[in-house]
């Protein structure tokens, strides 16, 4: 979060310091797509005398621009700094070409890797489950896929007796520093996998001295071996294919993020990402944002909270809610300012409105607290403020808009969205019960 709040001040200074819309070039990997709101977060490279390497959010102008874009995605892209804005005018996915490789080579390589694919079946997509795969590790114990459920995986896999240092040797080195930057977590919410792609050779001593040069956690950096028939299965998922050339083992590259669910985040193609965007993109994955936009960011931490909905934490930028004694939503506010709109609707404005407690109010926000009584809809009302709505308790809540329309959505503690205003509707708790704590952002 501090790196978006940075990037915002970056922003800004270019916007003060410009007297029309600037452009700048930019590349990075992409860490997640919103298509519903046009926008993508990326974990950007340095882009000289504008600002350093950083994790930002960009709104897309044309959302036709996001198509076929996926978290792991390489892209280029220009951003439009006009005023008090900054959009993605152009966005393109670059193709991977390793820059260690002389042009032969690689024209070489990827004509390789093109016929072997043909071998093999469409590797999967982000967004699908991985298949299961049990594999046996420099401890000799079995690793199994499926028992690493809950935790966010990475994948890479890895020629032991690689010559060339660009290849293998930097992917075991992303590794060793997301093992160094997540320490603290390894093991209980991320494990790291390295396959290796030589089982012949690759296992037993040889597979554990290797194992040696680059970590002593083996619970949470697995070094794996099996069959050839199952390594080829597993990597062929990912993309990865290898072959006997030239009395070397060539092997194309990827390293896959998978969720807690076991569903594949991202497939990274080649190794020319650095390992703090490998970083940024696990990161992402462990704590996914609730809500990111360009007027708040919203996650689930861990903390020494209070009772469901108490007020723990303010900040001038921060506002934790506890939704148990060890979790708290944070709503980090960002820099965006938008002007008051008038209520021309002829209805009273949302808040305040009976049975709900002003909480905390600032510069910035005012915090509600609001009960829904069953069977009793509020009065229909306009929303003159984006919100924020932290749900606490089980129910369903059915809201009808002023030209009839009815959506009924179902809540349970710790559900989380945004709202926009410029809304009149009223709500009716149908069943259950149902409190929410309602940060309107000013």
């Amino acid at each position: 979060m501090k790196h978006l709040l940075a990037a915002a001040a970056v922003l800004a200074l270019s916007c003060a310091t410009a007297t029309a819309a600037d452009r700048h070039a930019m590349t990075g990997l992409v860490l997640s797509v919103d298509a519903a709101t046009h926008s993508v977060s990326v974990s950007c490279d340095a882009v000289p005398g504008v600002m350093p390497a950083m994790v930002m959010p960009f709104v897309v102008k044309d959302a036709a621009l996001l198509k076929n874009v996926t978290p792991g995605a390489a892209i280029e892209f220009t951003v439009v700094i006009d005023g008090e804005t900054s959009t993605v005018e152009t966005l393109h996915v670059r193709r991977y070409e390793s820059l260690e490789l002389k042009p032969s080579e690689f024209k070489r390589l990827d004509f390789l890797s093109q016929l072997a694919a043909g071998e093999h079946a469409r590797p999967l997509a982000p967004g699908q489950p991985v298949p299961d795969f049990t594999f046996t590790d420099q401890q000799r114990n079995a690793v199994t896929l499926s028992q690493l459920a809950d935790k966010v995986v990475a994948v890479t896999f890895t020629y032991v007796r690689c010559p060339n240092p660009a290849y293998c040797f930097r992917l075991a080195r992303n590794f060793s520093q997301t093992q160094r930057r997540f320490k603290e977590r390894m093991g209980k919410d991320l494990v790291l996998l390295t396959i290796a792609i030589d089982p012949s050779l690759d296992q037993g001593a040889a597979l554990a001295d290797y194992a040696q040069t680059w970590t002593t956690d083996s619970a949470g950096w697995h070094f794996l071996t099996g069959s050839l028939a199952d390594v080829k299965r597993v990597a062929g998922m990912f993309g990865v294919q290898f072959w006997q050339d030239e009395g070397q083992l060539t092997h194309s590259f990827h390293t896959a993020v998978i969720d807690r669910k076991g569903t594949l985040v991202a497939n990274l193609d080649g190794n020319n990402f650095s390992a703090a965007q490998l970083g940024d993109l696990v990161g992402a994955t462990l704590d996914p944002p609730l809500v990111d936009n360009d007027r708040v960011n919203v996650r689930e931490r861990p903390t020494i909270a209070g009772p469901p909905g108490a007020i723990v934490r303010q900040t001038p930028d921060s506002l934790w809610v506890s939704l148990t004694p060890s979790k708290a939503i944070v709503i980090t506010l960002k820099d965006k300012v938008v002007a008051p709109i008038a209520n021309t609707s002829g209805f009273p404005n949302a808040f305040p409105r009976p049975n709900n407690i002003k909480v905390y109010e600032d510069s910035r926000i005012i915090v509600w607290d609001y009960t829904w009584t069953p069977g009793v809809p509020t009065p229909m009302h306009f929303h003159d403020k984006d919100v924020v709505v932290v749900y606490l308790g089980n129910g369903s809540l059915r809201s009808t808009t002023l030209d009839g329309k009815i959506v009924v959505n179902k809540w349970k503690p710790g559900d989380t969205v945004f709202n926009l205003r410029d809304r009149v509707h009223t709500e009716t708790l149908v069943d259950g019960t149902l409190r929410a704590i309602i940060t309107e952002l000013k």
